[in-house]
């Protein structure tokens, strides 16, 4: 189950006159997201069968960061139940962003896991099969590392 008080794409106009889909950027507010499993595993998320995936041919070369969009995700929280332990894992976040910063990324999360303390910042550079996070700090529940 997935609820949000907002819900922003911002999207480049040029590019639907050819069918194609360009996101700049994504904004989520207020967003509470319930996942949980039943006692077989299976979970909320699925429904029905779905068909096997047709193998793909890969392409060559590797995907830029200049491809992903922006990120602002504030107010999110995120609930897991085990269906077969009944074990709740809970998540609560303040703010996650992914910002454009100099041909690469800033990143911040701050929030919490399970009643822990979580924040991490970093620069994000090179591509999706090569990025390099500089600069990166994560401190859990009062410890830092970095």
């Amino acid at each position: 189950m997935l609820t949000a008080e907002k819900l922003a794409l911002q999207v480049a106009l040029l590019p639907l006159l050819s069918s194609s889909l360009d996101v700049r950027s994504v904004t989520i507010e207020g967003a509470d997201i319930f996942l949980e499993t039943d006692r077989k595993g299976r979970g909320n998320w699925e429904f029905g069968d779905a068909p096997a995936p047709q193998p793909q041919e890969e392409e060559g070369g590797s995907m830029s960061l200049a491809n992903v969009p922006e990120v602002n995700i504030s107010n999110f929280h995120l609930a897991y139940r085990d269906g077969e332990t009944g074990q709740v894992s809970e998540a609560s976040f303040k703010e996650v962003t992914l910002a454009s910063k100099g041909g690469g990324f800033h990143a911040v999360i701050d929030g919490e896991v399970n009643g822990s303390p979580v924040s991490f910042a970093s620069d994000i550079e090179g591509n999706t099969e090569k990025a390099a996070l500089k600069g990166a700090t994560l401190t859990v529940a009062g410890t830092s590392v970095g």
